[in-house]
């Protein structure tokens, strides 16, 4: 055996692994939401938004943004985004938003020692047009990977990539990465450089605040954390992080939304504030910052401690079932003026 072989057998098992996950089916993620998931979408300057992982045979799936005017009647562009979707977990679904000019996302890859499993990308709104399928790339267009600062090569996948969110990680090292149930997340940008992460595991919800500043001497990101405090949350499944900075609400997949009580120096409780037997089927994003609201078959409201439904029938029996992605994102609009 050739003596540089004992390194590369890692990587030799991993593909072993990639080859047995190619036939599984990747979902998308609510360009329209497979059963049992809420819609998410943001709309933002009269334009809807919505990415999806598109489904291949394969380890890494790419991730698609999908936009269209709100007034708009079935057009759709698509823009192939500068990351990539490994379904470690082939059932959990994209964490993504627009936020304080940028389109953020948890690109998901297998973790590695010269590798972040769990990074936050961070692609400025301006950046987009440049992404387009059909747009004539220039010198200088596009940023250039950057090194990692830990010696192992490139520590990103992305050249969006602006770190690792390590708390997620270590919880699903933790998890063996075996159980999706085990494990769930969310973050919230609170600027260009912070934001809150939501990470539940093993039936407890921890919320961190994070900030990161570019050091040009490392061609890195420096990140600090904290801890925020941590809540009891049993059975809820994958959710949405849907509140303000301070009311630490979570839209859950199967329809219920719950506050977050944090205590710093204890386990705090989560308070039910939605437990209405009619389920949501959408959580939009309206502009940026973002406002959620929620929507049901024949109901809306602006996701808040208080909950004051309205009528809308965005989702009502009588829609027809959309060839238009956006579909669903365009009819919510209206109730969001």
């Amino acid at each position: 055996m050739p003596t540089e072989w004992p390194a590369i057998l890692p990587i030799l098992a991993a593909l072993s692994l990639v080859g047995a996950l190619g036939a599984i089916d990747h979902p998308t993620a609510h360009g329209g939401a497979p059963p049992g998931e809420i819609l998410f979408g943001q709309i933002v300057g009269g334009t809807a938004y919505s990415c999806r992982v598109r489904p291949e045979k394969n380890f890494w799936s790419p991730v698609e943004l999908l936009s269209g005017a709100t007034t708009g009647r079935g057009e759709v562009a698509t823009t192939p985004l500068p990351f990539f979707f490994a379904h470690i977990h082939h059932d959990y679904p994209l964490r993504w938003r627009i936020a304080h000019g940028y389109l953020w996302a948890v690109q998901v890859s297998e973790p590695a020692p010269a590798q972040r499993g769990f990074e936050l990308i961070r692609i400025p709104m301006t950046d987009l047009p440049r992404l387009a399928p059909d747009h004539e790339n220039k010198p200088g267009d596009k940023p250039e990977p950057r090194p990692s600062a830990d010696g192992h090569g490139p520590g990103t996948l992305s050249p969006y990539g602006v770190g690792g969110l390590d708390p997620i990680q270590s919880a699903f090292i933790q998890a063996d990465f075996r159980d999706t149930g085990e494990v769930s997340y969310d973050f919230l940008p609170l600027s260009a450089e912070s934001g809150r992460l939501f990470l539940r595991s093993n039936k407890l919800l921890t919320v961190y605040s994070y900030r990161f500043n570019y050091l040009k001497e490392r061609h890195d990101y420096h990140w600090t954390w904290v801890k925020d405090g941590a809540v009891k949350l049993d059975g809820t499944g994958p959710f949405w992080a849907a509140s303000s900075a301070d009311d630490q609400i979570l839209v859950i997949e199967s329809g219920r939304i719950l506050q977050a009580k944090l205590d710093a120096s204890s386990v705090g409780a989560a308070k039910e504030i939605w437990s209405d037997p009619r389920p949501i089927f959408a959580l939009v994003l309206n502009a940026d910052p973002p406002l959620p609201f929620a929507f049901g078959r024949d109901f809306c409201f602006p996701v808040a401690v208080e909950v004051k439904p309205l009528a809308c029938d965005a989702f009502g029996p009588d829609q027809p079932k959309p060839e238009d992605p956006l579909a669903p994102l365009r009819r919510c609009a209206k109730y969001l003026k």
